[in-house]
């Protein structure tokens, strides 16, 4: 789960050994990322991972770069501070999963270095005395919407991986805002600034995601690319928001703002499907304790039909399990679920019955299949919208639709053959039939 998330500007002149007296012109800003800090130091024993997605780090055009190295180091040296030299841990086991989850969306990245954009918010937590791995994310010149995603799936890894991460967004906002500034001025500087302001304050989202494009390229601004992954990241949970502190006292705007999930917090709960999670209790009632649970009183429409079920069982994304029947035998659909789900269990004879330490591992999904009519030949067949019966004399093969590795009517009918023990030449009637697939 994410335990914070955090908005940290990132201008070198706020660590002491680049910016020395400086720094009293940025006082709040160096206040707001010390209590930030500080109250990430106070949850550090619930914290297995630092996510920082910085943009003065590896950028693409393509996809987002992801971090993959087990150690990373950087200093300030460019800024005039060869010292301190800092050194993390990385967390390659998780970026690689990131990667993978991510598929088009990101790439691997080879780079050791830290940059500035990671390396200001990785100092106040060091200073903080925070000592956990990191994970370096780069940004993409992708749209938003697409930044947005990946931080969903950040989030979905993590959760995945039972790893609780804290997510930083590097993010200096305009730096066009003075005549003095880094970049020459633009009067959209400002604007820039006071509608990013109020829309994270007011966790506008949307707001956030169809941000003007105009108005963001005339700010100079490199905050829009993290702070979008980090609003990905953070979507489906509830948490507090602060924004601690803005300021722009040398011509750039600064934004620290943390967000934090209680200690319960967990995303929204994606109500459940009725009919697999009645195949659920059914198979871990008689798993554990040897008994058919009662039809419930409260049926669903689709559970009150007559129907033939499959209920199928993966373990590992490995199937464990498939038992059901061609048309019903029982009154009611959620009658016909809960026996085929105890078979598919414990009746399947290519493989053994579920064990108690294998329920916690299964994965279930529950086909509901409409009457099956004949056809005439294999032309009215499709392998991913019907399944198909095949039938010769007493001996009749059922294979549902659109399976993995089962992409023609040809695969089809040869499956059910084999299973059916028909042999090639043998003369075959056809049937299909749609399903409603639950999972």
């Amino acid at each position: 789960m994410i335990i914070f998330g955090a908005i940290y500007p990132h201008p070198p002149i706020l660590v002491p050994q680049v910016g020395g007296k400086k720094i009293k012109e940025a006082e709040q800003t160096e206040k707001a990322l010390k209590n930030i800090s500080k109250k990430i130091k106070s949850r550090e024993k619930d914290i297995d991972l630092i996510v920082v997605v910085t943009p003065h780090g590896v950028f693409s055009q393509v996809s987002i770069p992801v971090y993959t190295n087990h150690v990373f180091e950087g200093s300030f040296l460019a800024f005039g501070a060869p010292k301190p030299k800092y050194k993390f841990k990385g967390d390659t086991k998780f970026a690689i999963n990131l990667i993978k989850d991510a598929g088009l969306l990101a790439q691997r990245s080879p780079e050791t270095t830290i940059d500035h954009g990671a390396l200001v918010p990785l100092h106040y937590l060091s200073e903080a005395g925070v000592n956990r791995p990191i994970l370096l994310i780069g940004i993409s010149d992708q749209p938003l919407q697409k930044l947005f995603d990946f931080g969903k799936i950040l989030s979905a890894t993590a959760e995945r991986l039972g790893k609780r991460i804290v997510v930083i967004a590097s993010a200096d906002l305009s730096h066009r805002l003075t005549d003095n500034s880094p970049e020459a001025f633009d009067p959209a500087g400002e604007e820039f600034d006071r509608k990013l302001v109020e829309l994270v304050k007011h966790l506008d989202v949307p707001g956030i995601l169809n941000f003007p494009k105009d108005l963001a390229d005339r700010a100079g601004q490199d905050a829009l690319w993290s702070i979008a992954i980090l609003m990905g990241a953070l979507e489906g949970y509830k948490f507090s928001s602060d924004v601690l502190s803005y300021e722009a006292p040398f011509g750039v705007g600064y934004m620290a703002t943390i967000f934090e999930t209680t200690k319960y917090a967990q995303k929204n709960v994606v109500v459940s499907d009725p009919l697999v999670e009645l195949a659920k209790k059914a198979i871990e009632t008689y798993v554990n304790e040897k008994k058919v649970i009662p039809t419930p009183l409260d049926l669903t429409p689709e559970m009150n039909e007559r129907a033939g079920v499959f209920v199928s069982l993966k373990k590992h994304g490995q199937l464990r399990g498939c038992i059901g029947t061609f048309s019903p035998n029982t009154p009611n659909v959620a009658e016909e679920i809960i026996n085929n789900a105890i078979e598919s269990a414990t009746a399947d004879l290519r493989f053994s019955p579920v064990k108690r330490d294998e329920l916690k591992d299964l994965t279930i999904s529950v086909d509901v299949l409409t009457a099956p009519e004949k056809v005439r030949s294999i032309e009215e067949l499709d392998a991913k919208e019907y399944g198909v019966i095949v039938k010769s004399g007493n001996r009749r093969g059922l294979l549902l639709p659109d399976l993995e590795g089962v992409d023609t009517p040809e695969d089809q009918i040869k499956i059910c053959r084999q299973k059916a023990g028909i042999g090639e030449e043998d003369p075959i009637e056809l049937s299909r039939f749609r399903v409603r697939r639950h999972k």
